[in-house]
């Protein structure tokens, strides 16, 4: 319909308006609106909130869920359902009401439409299904209690489901509006998220202020991209109790939070969703690489080889309790971690030489004094020299780092040259209290000079070398000595071979 024939409808209806100021009003409604109704809409707009029927005919949207604002009382909008949400019931002073809640979507954004009374029945009746595309008519736009607009539905309002001439694919899936676990920052308020359960941890039971009792539980969810701790609280906790590991869930309208660690979180709200999918197909890698490792990942999955085995040791727990591991140092194309075996795990260390391949699955991650090594426990499990490409394609040469490339803290590095001085030996105090022997002297090749700290056993190795001895140190590290000044020494995993002694004179 043309804006004049509105225009003439609403001047029939009210005579005491002119044309001029029926267009004025048509005006300030664009204005309201920033630009974004067409004459046309802005003019239907004035002609309902003056009481003037203009309908006669289906009324085709004009303005997308972006460009909503709040006030208007004659809101007619098409968006896919993404959430469903319960509906509820409420008491007035003399009868009991009924709300629900529908989260829609098109491509500019989404809103809640929220149902009323009799309203209500549409939803609560399960006539509407999430993915469903559905047109609201003769709603009116507000502000919630969160400051995000809303569309509301009352006596006037009414819901079509499916409606005809819509195209379905203009309408983005129910997936686009749920975000990649590696794209949530601390810029995230409320998220939706998919993946598969990686760990759950048991159920926390605790005491709230007021004497009531609460209960809590964590799992982790990954997907593609990354993997994040989820924290379902209360009445959540029992409905996610048949879900297991390997279970592929789907958690809507929750709430990102940074936890006590300083790392984000997903935490579950009254209104958050969570449904079990049958399959979640979602374009995962095979293994992790070690480069990509940080604190606090759950089911890890490694392939890498072994550069560096150690000897398993014992320590006493604060329980008294005696414990055992042993530690290595893996290697891909990527980089270099620390990989401890933990208890029974230990006796792997047997069968286990340098240079072979090892595909880690269940382990986990943990940070120290800024360095995350991975982990293997009881539930993870360790296959030797596995029989499948990627092995073969890893790589195994010992690559040598001159002292001129020597630039920043980090390693572990290998390095060879000669002693340039003589190694002092001296004995120091460990934190702990423990008297322990360090070696230190200046070591170079042909690019140039760096100082060497070897500890313990290694420093007794190199107490009767003389200037001039060939030398390689493998898996050293980097540390600062003074501001301008980097220092090698050595760790639990460093070895030291003399390739040529100098002999004394």
């Amino acid at each position: 319909m043309e804006p004049d024939e509105i225009i003439k409808r609403i001047m029939l209806t009210r005579q005491d308006l002119t044309r001029d100021e029926v267009l004025v009003m048509v005006e300030e409604k664009k204005k309201e609106a920033e630009g974004y109704f067409t004459t046309e809409g802005a003019a239907r707009i004035v002609a309902s909130e003056l009481g003037v029927e203009i309908l006669k005919e289906p009324f085709k949207p004009e303005i997308m869920i972006r460009d909503l604002v709040s006030g208007l009382n004659d809101v007619t909008i098409i968006g896919r359902i993404i959430i469903v949400y319960p509906t509820k019931t409420f008491t007035r002073p003399v009868k009991t009401g009924k709300v629900a809640r529908l989260l829609i979507a098109d491509k500019s954004g989404m809103l809640k439409a929220i149902f009323w009374n009799d309203k209500a029945n549409l939803v609560e009746d399960g006539r509407v299904k999430q993915g469903e595309i559905v047109r609201i008519l003769h709603g009116y736009a507000r502000e919630g209690l969160d400051g995000k607009l809303e569309v509301h539905v009352g006596l006037r309002g009414s819901l079509q489901i499916s409606p005809s001439g819509i195209i379905n694919h203009e309408y983005p899936p129910v997936e686009h509006f749920f975000n990649k676990i590696g794209d949530i920052t601390r810029k995230s308020v409320d998220t939706n998220v998919l993946g598969i359960v990686d760990y759950i941890h048991p159920v926390s039971v605790f005491v709230r202020k007021n004497g009531t009792q609460g209960k809590m539980r964590k799992l982790i969810l990954r997907d593609e991209t990354d993997q994040i701790t989820i924290i379902f609280w209360n009445k959540k906790v029992d409905e996610i109790w048949e879900v297991k590991r390997g279970s592929y869930l789907r958690i809507m309208d929750a709430r990102v939070k940074e936890g006590v660690n300083g790392r984000l979180e997903i935490h579950t709200k009254n209104i958050t969703q969570i449904e079990m999918l049958n399959e979640l197909k979602l374009p995962f890698k095979r293994f992790i690489k070690i480069k990509e490792l940080k604190a606090d990942l759950y089911n890890v999955k490694v392939l890498a080889r072994v550069v560096q085995s150690g000897k398993v040791q014992e320590f006493r727990r604060r329980s008294g309790e005696m414990g055992r591991f042993c530690m290595l140092l893996l290697m891909d194309e990527t980089g270099f971690v620390r990989f401890i075996l933990w208890e029974e795990k230990t006796v792997l260390s047997q069968q286990i030489q340098i240079g072979d391949v090892v595909l880690i699955d269940g382990a986990y991650t943990r940070e120290r004094f800024g360095e995350i090594s991975l982990n293997l426990g009881n539930r993870g499990v360790l296959s030797l020299n596995p029989k499948i490409e990627e092995a073969e394609k890893l790589p195994y040469k010992e690559k040598t780092t001159a002292i001129a490339e020597v630039r920043e803290e980090g390693g572990p590095i290998t390095v060879q040259g000669i002693l340039n001085t003589k190694p002092i030996i001296r004995e120091v105090a460990t934190a702990r209290g423990e008297r322990v022997t360090v070696s230190s002297f200046e070591f170079r090749d042909k690019t140039g000079e760096i100082r060497v700290s070897l500890w313990r056993g290694l420093a007794d190795a190199v107490r009767d070398l003389t200037v001039g001895t060939w030398i390689k140190i493998r898996n050293a590290y980097v540390k600062k000595r003074l501001p301008d000044q980097l220092e090698l020494t050595s760790r639990m995993l460093t070895s030291m071979e003399i390739l040529q002694k100098q002999d004394s004179k």
